[in-house]
């Protein structure tokens, strides 16, 4: 999101034209402009990727959850269920989609080095990788860890209800081809045992981000960054959006789109 637009007054009539009933009782009850805003574009982005998908239309797709509470879009047109997660944090959005089994995501905005939360977290593995290290790459790691043990308690969907130190994450190095993978050291309070897939990348120069996958085969990570071009200084829709894709997409050109959330 560029700078200044989580501040921008976004009134209640333009969120009621992106937001169901039950998300438009969320934008009452925050008591801040930032988290309107940021419930809004999230719908927003929920709605663009959702079109690109072919399920665009109200009676395509429904929201539903599972036993744990987790979303998913249930197709009504006899198409495989679409597991979704987001996560959000200043100055980023996240949305990871799978059709392959339930997954999870985070996004951090990368700050400083949180000791305290390693010690208390961190399994003893973790832990002592992360003590090796100094500076950026220290700060690195932290945000890594961190972000990929959050995605896993989420694709999981018990949550915090999983002891952060029941599974330690080994970080072979960057690159597709290196992926994390992770060790489940207690069975009983861990994690389920998988089979996981994961994917660690930063979206930008500021933020950390992880996807976690419940599939038995392959998972190829695709990701795509979408950065609002035309919504400052009003926030009058329509909104234009700019969408970058990385590898392993075959275009890489720049695209431009519009979304008018008249429905």
């Amino acid at each position: 999101m560029p700078p200044g637009c989580r501040d921008l007054a976004l009134g209640r009539a333009t969120a009621a034209q992106v937001l169901s009933p039950a998300e438009l009782e969320r934008f009452d009850r925050y008591q801040v402009q930032h988290r309107r805003n940021d419930l809004v574009l999230s719908r927003v982005m929920l709605r663009l990727v959702l079109s690109r998908l072919g399920l665009d239309g109200a009676d395509d797709f429904e929201l539903t959850v599972d036993a744990n509470g987790k979303p998913h879009a249930a197709s009504r047109t006899g198409s495989p269920i679409l597991y979704l997660n987001t996560s959000d944090t200043a100055g980023m959005i996240t949305w990871a989609f799978s059709r392959q089994g339930p997954l999870g995501c985070d996004v951090e905005w990368i700050g400083q080095d949180k000791d305290a939360i390693a010690d208390s977290h961190f399994a003893p593995p973790e832990l002592a990788g992360y003590r090796a290290l100094s500076g950026v790459n220290r700060t690195r790691r932290f945000y890594e860890l961190w972000t990929l043990k959050e995605a896993l308690l989420k694709a999981d969907g018990r949550g915090l209800g999983i002891p952060l130190d029941s599974f330690s994450f080994h970080l072979a190095g960057p690159g597709p081809d290196r992926p994390p993978t992770v060790e489940i050291l207690d069975p009983l309070t861990g994690p389920a045992p998988g089979p996981w897939r994961f994917h660690s990348f930063r979206p930008g120069a500021t933020h950390q981000a992880a996807v976690a996958v419940r599939a038995p085969g392959e998972v190829t990570f695709q990701t795509c960054l979408l950065r609002p071009k035309r919504i400052c200084p009003t926030f009058t829709p329509p909104w234009e959006f700019v969408i970058a894709r990385d590898h392993p997409f075959a275009s890489t050109e720049p695209e431009t789109v519009l979304f008018s959330p008249e429905r």
